[in-house]
């Protein structure tokens, strides 16, 4: 199971968290545990495909502000073989990706990133430490840059149906083209996920997730220029995605929780995944009487297919992008 938290394609604060199963669905036994005391079975690649419904792209405070769009990407892991030590093992994984918005496709970009982590027990890990770099090239030149993640993960089986919970704490730090999106946050997650209905033919399981997190950070809000939004913002710069000369990027320090529910079916050579997740972000420091809300409220619709080649048995993890 990897639970994802996604820093926005569009303007980098889009506190979406995307959960996606990776592994086999249904195994009766974990194939990260050898039966005969041998390695584990040999690695693994997956690739998905997702559409997205977001319906405030620049996190916008008041609804003339808020812009939609849809966004179609497409990404690629690979997981190198563990190194056992002892009771621990590391594991590093790679992953190759892009995507593409239909209104705005200035927000549109490629990204590369390398993980790493710290396992223990070395086969079926319950906790990790992870460190992470990413690379983000957007044809938004103010967007582009590097984020740099760590932190320790936890994992939980409950009970024989296999509910499962999973919880992170991370500290993420962004260095931007643009000081606007030179960002620093940290957070802390809790995922959970129950499953449905089995398929006794073929041992695969519908699964239900619910996912949270709470982060106390920068966060990016794209407006037209405001004595409200001077007031809070530490630096701002004129937005060079969308298609107007009135619109500029604010970056201030906030906190924001977000809220994940989906579904997760699976099929002969993978699952789709369906997710609605619903965000919000306040100001630490409040604006001046009658400035209006203070709250920055975001909805994304997201269908995702993910394909599996070979055996794919991570550990449970939230992701920073």
């Amino acid at each position: 199971i990897d639970y994802q938290f996604r820093h926005s394609s569009g303007a980098e604060n889009s506190q979406g968290l995307q959960f996606r199963l990776a592994k086999e669905l249904g195994v009766a036994k974990r194939s990260c545990e050898p039966s005969d005391g041998g390695s584990p079975p040999n690695r693994r690649v997956t690739a998905d495909a997702a559409f997205t419904y977001d319906d405030n792209v620049t996190r916008a405070r008041d609804d003339a502000g808020k812009l939609a769009d849809k966004s179609f990407s497409v990404k690629a892991t690979k997981e190198l073989e563990p190194i056992k030590l002892g009771h621990f093992s590391v594991v590093v994984s790679g992953t190759l990706g892009g995507e593409a918005f239909r209104r705005f496709s200035d927000l549109g970009h490629v990204f590369g990133e390398v993980q790493g982590e710290l396992r223990y027990p070395a086969y079926g890990p319950k906790v990790a430490l992870f460190a992470r770099g990413a690379v983000d090239h957007y044809k938004s030149q103010i967007r582009r840059g590097q984020t740099y993640s760590a932190g320790v993960v936890l994992q939980r089986n409950f009970t024989q149906r296999g509910i499962g919970l999973t919880a992170q704490l991370a500290y993420n730090q962004r260095y931007g083209e643009s000081g606007v999106f030179d960002l620093k946050d940290t957070s802390a997650q809790v995922g959970i996920s129950y499953p449905l209905n089995k398929d006794l033919s073929t041992g695969k399981t519908d699964v239900l997730y619910l996912a949270g997190e709470y982060r106390l950070g920068d966060v990016v809000s794209t407006e037209k220029e405001s004595l409200a939004n001077l007031n809070i913002a530490d630096v701002f710069v004129r937005d060079d995605a969308f298609d107007r000369n009135d619109l500029f990027s604010y970056r201030f320090n906030a906190r924001t929780t977000a809220a994940t529910i989906g579904y997760i079916k699976p099929l002969a050579s993978g699952h789709l995944d369906l997710s609605w997740t619903y965000t919000q972000s306040s100001p630490t420091e409040s604006s001046f009487p009658g400035a209006g809300s203070e709250r920055y409220i975001d909805n994304q619709f997201k269908l995702v297919y993910v394909l599996h080649f070979g055996t794919w048995n991570r550990m449970s993890r939230f992701r920073a992008y």
